[in-house]
C-alpha cells in the first residue's frame, strides 16, 4: 500500500506516462511499443498493413505542397494548351530535383501536371512522373500515376493507374532526348 503523497504522485505519473504512451502509440497506428514491434517483425510476423504507395505518394505531394513548386524554364507557370489525354489546359509543376537538371532529371525527380477543362478552371485530374533508380529501367525508371481531383487514384477496367502504366510508358517513349518527358522538348 502506498503511504505517503510523493509516492502517490510517483505512481500516478508513471500511469499518465504509460497512458500518454499508449495514446502515442495508438494515434501512430502502432498497437505494441517499437520494442515489441520489432520483435514481432523479426520473429517472422508479417509488418503491419499500409496504404498503397499511391496513395501515400498522394499525401507526400500534398504536404509538399506541390503547388508551390516552379515549373521548368520556359513553361508558363499560369498553365498552357494541353491534349489528351491530359486535358484542354495544363499546369506544370517540378520539385526541386527536377528543375536543378531539366536535361537529365536524376533520380528523384517528380513531375506533377494538374489536367483542367477547355476553361482552365475547373481540375480534372492530377498526373505525375516519379523518377526512382531501378524502377523500370525499360521505361526510364518513372513511376506514373493519375489522380483525380480529389486525390483519389484514377482506375480503368478496375485497376489503379499508378505504376508502371502501358498508356503512358507508350506515349511518353516518343519524347526527344529518350527520358520519357516532353516539357524539355524543343
Amino acid at each position: 500500500m502506498i503511504r505517503n503523497s510523493k509516492s502517490i504522485l510517483a505512481v500516478t505519473g508513471l500511469f499518465l506516462c504509460l497512458g500518454l504512451a499508449q495514446f502515442v502509440m495508438a494515434q501512430s497506428g502502432t498497437r505494441n511499443s517499437p520494442q515489441q514491434q520489432q520483435n514481432q517483425n523479426t520473429q517472422g510476423s508479417a509488418p503491419r498493413n499500409e496504404a498503397p504507395f499511391d496513395d501515400r505518394f498522394w499525401g507526400f505531394l500534398k504536404q509538399a505542397q506541390y503547388q508551390n513548386w516552379a515549373s521548368l524554364p520556359g513553361i508558363p507557370s499560369d498553365g498552357y494548351p494541353g491534349n489528351s489525354p491530359h486535358g484542354k489546359h495544363v499546369k506544370l509543376y517540378v520539385n526541386r530535383t527536377a528543375a536543378a537538371d531539366q536535361n537529365a532529371f536524376q533520380s528523384g525527380s517528380i513531375l506533377v501536371k494538374e489536367n483542367y477543362d477547355e476553361s482552365g478552371k475547373t481540375l480534372m485530374a492530377v498526373t505525375v512522373m516519379y523518377r526512382s533508380k531501378g524502377f523500370a529501367p525499360d521505361a526510364g525508371d518513372w513511376y506514373w500515376a493519375k489522380y483525380e481531383s480529389n486525390g483519389r487514384v484514377s482506375t480503368m477496367n478496375n485497376m489503379r493507374i499508378s505504376g508502371r502504366v502501358g498508356m503512358c510508358i507508350d506515349c511518353h517513349q516518343s519524347a526527344q532526348g529518350d527520358d520519357f518527358v516532353f516539357a524539355n522538348d524543343n
